[in-house]
Order: C-alpha cells, then structure tokens, then sequence
C-alpha cells in the first residue's frame, strides 16, 4: 500500500478484535481511499448502495473519531487522531479538487 509522507509512524497497527478499526488504521483505509480515486478517477462516480457506508457518511465518523482521540490522554492514541485527520483532510482536498470544482 502507499502512503504519503505526512501519514508516517502507522505501520503495523491492526484493526481491533471485535472488527472495529483503530483511528490509525482508519487513517491508512482512508489514505487507500484517496490513492485509488486519484488513480481511479471513475470510482468517485458509483453509487454506494448503503447510504451509512458512503463516502460523506463515513468521513464524518473518521473525521469524529479523529477529534476524540487527539483528547486521548495517551501520545500514542493524540498521535493516531491527528494522523486521521491529516488523512480525512486529504481526501476531501482530492474530492474538493478533483470531482466538487465548478466547470
């Protein structure tokens, strides 16, 4: 998987027992979302059948999520959120650029 330079230090990390994701992981699946629309350009134009599962429903989780945890009293937990939202901001920068501009 790629990852850019600005989300570094979250190798390794692993979804949690009961499926959940951790903020840092949800950072590298939102980091992976971004690369394939700017490799993939098309996938922004499907519909996502699941209106919870869609892409501006879960940005705001992830972007919720990553607020709660840089309050974390744990460095390596404030770590992960900030890294989450570097990674949400990204993307709406690509989607915002890429797919929202006026013509």
């Amino acid at each position: 998987m790629h990852t850019s330079s600005r989300i570094s230090g979250t190798s390794g990390l692993q979804s949690t027992s009961d499926g959940t994701f951790t903020p840092a992981e949800s950072a590298k699946l939102i980091v992976s979302a971004r690369i394939d629309l700017g490799d993939f350009a098309e996938t922004y134009y499907f519909r996502e059948k699941n209106n919870d599962s869609a892409l501006p429903a879960t940005l705001g989780v992830a972007e919720r999520l990553g607020t709660v945890a840089t309050q974390s009293p744990h460095v390596e937990v404030q770590h992960a959120g900030r890294v989450l939202l570097i990674a949400v901001a990204d993307l709406l920068d690509v989607v915002t650029s890429r797919f929202l501009r006026s013509p």
